[in-house]
């Protein structure tokens, strides 16, 4: 593909294993990538300075690379016990060390043995604050957006760097992350019966424990949906929702009210929120959308979470936008026009 558009840069994000029955493992998709971009003379890289399974990349293709990453953050752990990629050096293959983590395997980190270490950021990210929605500074641009979720952070110091290296004015870059409104599955908001409701995508461990991380800096009381199916567009493998930290559910932090589990293998997903820790009497089985999306809104709480892996996504989507717009149908004019939406 890399002979045939000409790209003039590359941004790449990070690494996570997704769908290891479609995609094989993280490896064998980082060797695939890294080969293509061998020879690419003409091309320049934005790397993450923060994934130690990038570190490698300039080297190993002779492209010339720039580099963002945050600098510390009031949400780093000192410790990390969650499933982590990169726990080796792709250098040496020494285990490494970090100073601190983002989340997954995105930190400060150093290899004792080689001294690898995380390149210095062109484009640097600091200042990051979520509450619950995300501003932070990009050297010495200051971003606001309305997603939510340090993944996200992420995702918008990476757009604003490539933003930058194309040689796109800062406030061309600040009002574009200003107004740009989530998407199907990626934090979209609707509002039903005056609750706010967030579809999000899951499908696989790192994004999960994200947005679980996420829902814990939301300080209301939330009613969980989680849709899991196994179509081949899913993964048919669903042991992934066991390597994610469905712990945070328990957490009091979480402000969890009572947890839906539905889809194709409703009972597998409530079976692991089960031994996340949750009690019982809190998790519900219902394997229909509308049925479990239906009661899920019914549930006391503050804000609505709508979770869906891949195949259920659109059909939640549809059922939410069809709730909206029949509630919207039966509203008064003047509340109509401030009611929020996709």
């Amino acid at each position: 593909m890399l002979n045939e558009i000409k790209p003039q840069a590359l941004l790449v994000t990070n690494f996570f294993r997704d769908q290891l029955d479609r995609y094989g493992e993280l490896d064998n998709t980082i060797r695939l990538i890294r080969d293509a971009l061998k020879g690419k003379s003409d091309l320049e890289l934005i790397l993450n300075a923060d994934d130690p399974l990038q570190a490698d990349f300039a080297q190993q293709t002779g492209v010339k690379a720039w580099y963002y990453g945050f600098t510390e953050t009031t949400y780093d752990e000192l410790t990390s016990e969650l499933s982590r990629e990169g726990r080796f050096c792709v250098v040496c293959g020494h285990e490494l060390e970090y100073q601190r983590y983002h989340y997954a395997q995105l930190g400060k980190y150093h290899c004792p043995a080689c001294n690898n270490q995380n390149p210095h950021p062109d484009f640097t990210g600091h200042d990051l604050q979520m509450n619950p929605e995300i501003s932070f500074v990009i050297n010495e641009l200051d971003v606001q957006s309305p997603y939510q979720g340090f993944y996200n952070a992420y995702n918008i110091l990476a757009a604003a760097a490539m933003a930058k290296r194309l040689g796109i004015s800062d406030p061309i870059i600040k009002q574009a992350i200003f107004n740009y409104q989530p998407r199907a599955g990626r934090m979209e908001k609707f509002i039903i019966g005056g609750k706010p409701c967030r579809l999000i995508l899951v499908k696989n461990p790192a994004g999960f424990n994200q947005i679980l991380q996420m829902m814990t800096q939301d300080p209301g009381r939330k009613s969980l949906f989680i849709a899991l199916n196994d179509n081949a567009a899913d993964g048919r493998d669903i042991s992934w929702i066991w390597d994610a930290e469905a712990e945070i559910l328990a957490r009091t932090e979480a402000g969890l009210a009572e947890v839906v589990c539905s889809g194709q293998r409703s009972g597998d997903m409530a079976l692991r929120i089960k031994y996340a820790g949750v009690d019982t009497a809190r998790i519900r089985i219902i394997s229909g959308l509308q049925e479990g999306i239906e009661q899920t809104l019914k549930i006391e709480s503050e804000t609505a979470y709508i979770l869906c892996t891949y195949t259920a996504l659109f059909a939640c989507r549809k059922i939410l936008v069809k709730m909206q717009a029949q509630q919207q149908e039966t509203m008064p004019e003047y509340q109509r026009s401030r009611a929020g939406g996709s």
